[in-house]
């Protein structure tokens, strides 16, 4: 006797079923689930459409997260009676025509599915009105059309969706709580309005009992004003405009706001192309490069990025819900847009200082030991003795071309970090590496670090300082590390190379052949070494050498990523510099002054004063901050004077 199958599963292996037409209604519904994937996304299909009808002015009502309701009324120029009828039915659209339309895009919509699969799983409401075919009403109940009415509507049109998912239960379970929804329709609403500044936005988000719980009102206005209301932080808005930067693209605006300003999400980084929000993976991680060691870790920029392309470049229809495009291989998003970030933050930053002699009655003997410690000792004259064995003060310092040596430390890993740009970010109080009593330190004190007043050393680790506000407090490993870090960028000679016990071969892409002397030269000025070339057997490389820094950082990784980059085409001119930064940052770690040693106040002193003479910034190269401040006025609370 056979026994009955378990589950479905094993109902369609035991018996084979014949192939089938599915009906009209399952195929709207599975229609649905590719477009609509909650309210969001429905308010994004219908806030499309409202653009592409001319609208100039926008009024948005959310009720419950957009489940129960989500009403959207536009100026836009409407449709006729013809067009009201034809508009659910799937695959009708009024944007392309023919195959030739499909390659060059320039509507927000284009697939004529939207409000066919809104109509499936919602009550759908549609009042519009044209000057030459009056206004007329269309409700749609889960796929069911009631007959056309007149409409009093004057202008425009009127779309409302409510009771989502009402006849698809196993949708509707899934659906995430009012809070989150709501959520997600002002992001999609805040990409739409960032996207088109030319349109005036009204929106009301309501709770269950009717009352308004938030809004958002935008004016029309420019791209830069847009961008500086919806970002997520406030700070100075700084940018750039770019005409015909590559083939293809017709103009790129870029959009920032610098540092201390920072989202702890990768939310307030935007990606516009011809009016249209578009994810990129790879911006959110350019743009912490571009802004790297100007914010802290684990925080992100506020950027937004306007591109104007040609729509025959780029591929629109790569996405159920249009969030994506597909790149010629030729355009290279990355490098434009770390460009023109890059060279806006360089514009801002102070002219670099030279670091100073100390002065004459100040006397400090760094002590030199470690493994890393040559590398970072000045460059001693040919028969002289080695600096590792010896002390140096800083009048011998001076004479040897350097003003300070730094101590010793314990090995650290350490992200990438981009060289001689303002550090100019802050922690933020909301860290909880920093005690909320702290006010935000300035990346420019208002203040010299050499003028202040010393009062001594806490845990060994912090240097506490008395400034004309209140009391500072200075991380002196970090601190120390930040007047290394800068000194070596300027001398990449420090930069040594130590051999390895074991050779460590590399893979050499196939298309990089042609570049291998140029690439090996590169590389080689960082501290890399390789086998001699006539050695190497086909594509493959034998690193012989690497930089003296710390051996815990997956150099072989980072080569590898680096020669994929430059495979791929994405390789960023930035890319060997973010490799110097990166050593000089472990070198920096390994010469500083650790936590639990002491310093006299004449190393405190020295340490101050090139905190001065450095090219200034707020944090070490590992996004850590330097110091914080602490004003009379927080004393004061404190004993509740």
């Amino acid at each position: 006797m056979t026994s009955s199958p378990e589950t479905p599963a094993d109902a369609v292996k035991a018996a084979p079923r014949p192939v089938r037409k599915l009906s009209t209604e399952l195929i709207h519904r599975i229609a649905a689930g590719e477009v609509v994937e909650g309210p969001a996304s429905v308010l994004k299909e219908l806030l499309d459409n409202a653009i592409d009808a001319g609208a100039t002015r926008l009024r948005i009502t959310i009720v419950g997260g957009g489940e129960r309701s989500l009403v959207i009324e536009d100026d836009g120029w409407g449709m006729s009676r013809e067009d009201l009828e034809a508009s659910i039915q799937r695959h009708a659209t009024s944007k392309i025509t023919d195959l030739g339309d499909l390659d060059r895009i320039q509507t927000l919509g284009f697939r004529g599915e939207a409000l066919a699969a809104i109509a499936s799983v919602s009550r759908l409401r549609i009042e519009t009105a044209r000057a030459d075919s009056g206004a007329w009403l269309l409700e749609v109940i889960g796929g069911d059309r009631r007959p056309l009415r007149p409409s009093p509507r004057l202008r425009g049109t009127s779309v409302s969706v409510e009771d989502l998912f009402f006849n698809v239960p196993a949708r509707r379970k899934f659906l995430k709580k009012a809070s989150s929804l709501v959520a997600e329709c002002r992001e999609v609403l805040e990409n739409v309005a960032a996207a088109h500044p030319g349109v005036a936005f009204d929106a009301y988000f309501l709770d269950d009992k009717g009352e308004v719980r938030s809004k958002l009102s935008l004016f029309p206005s420019s791209s830069k004003l847009r961008f500086e209301e919806l970002s997520t932080a406030k700070g100075e808005v700084f940018g750039r405009v770019a005409i015909d930067p590559q083939p293809g693209v017709r103009r790129i605006e870029v959009w920032g706001l610098r540092p201390p300003a920072t989202s702890r999400t990768q939310k307030g980084i935007r990606l516009l192309v011809n009016g249209r929000p578009i994810l990129d993976r790879r911006l959110p991680f350019v743009a912490r490069e571009a802004f790297s060691g100007l914010i802290e870790v684990g925080h992100f920029p506020v950027l937004q990025v306007h591109l104007e392309v040609d729509p025959e470049r780029i591929d629109v229809n790569v996405h159920p819900q249009k969030k994506e495009v597909r790149w010629p291989a030729d355009f290279h998003l990355s490098g434009l847009v770390y460009g023109l970030v890059k060279a806006e933050l360089e514009a801002g930053r102070p002219a670099p200082r030279p670091l100073s002699a100390p002065s004459a009655d100040t006397q400090v003997d760094w002590a030199l030991s470690g493994p890393a410690m040559d590398a970072l000792a000045p460059a001693a004259p040919v028969g002289a003795p080695s600096l590792a064995a010896s002390s140096l003060s800083p009048s011998k310092a001076e004479t040897a071309g350097e003003s300070s040596v730094p101590f010793r430390s314990t090995p650290s890993s350490v992200p990438f970090a981009s060289p001689l740009v303002p550090f100019s970010a802050a922690k933020s109080r909301e860290n909880a590496g920093v005690p909320r009593i702290f006010e935000e330190s300035s990346s420019r004190p208002a203040f010299r670090f050499a003028e202040l007043r010393t009062v001594g050393e806490v845990g060994a680790a912090w240097i506490v300082c008395e400034s004309p506000r209140g009391m500072v407090l200075i991380d002196q490993h970090a601190a120390h590390e930040r007047v290394n870090f800068e000194r070596i960028l300027r001398r990449p000679d420090l930069i040594r190379s130590k051999p390895l016990l074991v050779p460590v071969e590399m893979a050499l892409p196939w298309s990089l052949e042609d570049r291998r002397a140029d690439l090996l030269a590169a590389l080689e000025g960082l501290g890399f070494e390789f086998s001699d070339l006539s050695k190497t057997e086909g594509h493959t490389l034998e690193l012989i050498a690497l930089p003296e820094a710390d051996r815990g950082l997956k150099w072989k990784e980072l080569l590898e990523s680096t020669l994929e980059e430059l495979e791929a085409g994405e390789f960023s001119p930035s890319r060997l510099d973010r490799i110097r930064a990166t050593i000089a940052a472990s070198l920096a770690c390994h010469g500083s002054v650790r936590r639990g040693q002491r310093l006299t106040n004449d190393e405190i002193r020295e340490l101050l004063r090139q905190m001065d003479e450095v090219e200034w910034g707020g944090l070490c190269p590992h996004g850590r901050p330097l110091w914080v401040e602490w004003p009379h006025e927080r004393f004061e609370g404190l004993f509740h004077r």
